[in-house]
């Protein structure tokens, strides 16, 4: 009979954990869920605010990343936002974009982004690095909307 206690007593320990480990999953399932939802539904309203979001990021001021200057550490975040804008606001014309970066060409744009693609299959980091100023931003998005509702 003891055995038997002692079984029972090890499968409720085992269902505790079970339950909990089913808990963490639900839990980190909604914040992916949250984060993920987030992204797709984030629609910038300007230029400005994608470029501010890489500055943030990276910070860099918003001088250099709209810039000239060719020093990695403000053209990885140019060529994200470039490639962002021209994802989100496709309404926004290449010259626009070019004029909006330092009077730029649009050819320059174009190959901009396609750098930023050829980077995001090929080098895992800049990915990362690019996934992750994206996601910080909704998130940033989300806490502000949500406190905002709870003034309401």
């Amino acid at each position: 009979m003891k055995i038997l206690e002692q079984n029972v007593e090890k499968l409720k320990q085992i269902l505790e954990c079970i339950e909990g480990i089913e808990l963490q999953t639900k839990q980190l399932m909604s914040e992916n869920m949250k984060i993920a939802f987030g992204e797709w539904l984030w629609q910038p309203q300007n230029m400005n605010e994608i470029v501010v979001t890489f500055c943030n990021h990276y910070g860099a001021e918003i001088i250099n990343i709209r810039g000239k200057s060719r020093r990695r550490e403000y053209t990885e975040p140019r060529f994200m936002a470039m490639a962002l804008i021209r994802e989100k606001l496709p309404e926004i014309s290449l010259n626009r974009i070019a004029e909006y970066f330092d009077d730029r060409n649009h050819s320059t744009i174009i190959s901009a982004i396609q750098t930023h693609k050829q980077l995001i299959e090929t080098s895992d980091y800049y990915r990362w690095r690019f996934e992750s100023a994206k996601s910080l931003t909704m998130q940033k998005k989300m806490m502000y909307s949500e406190c905002n509702s709870l003034s309401s």
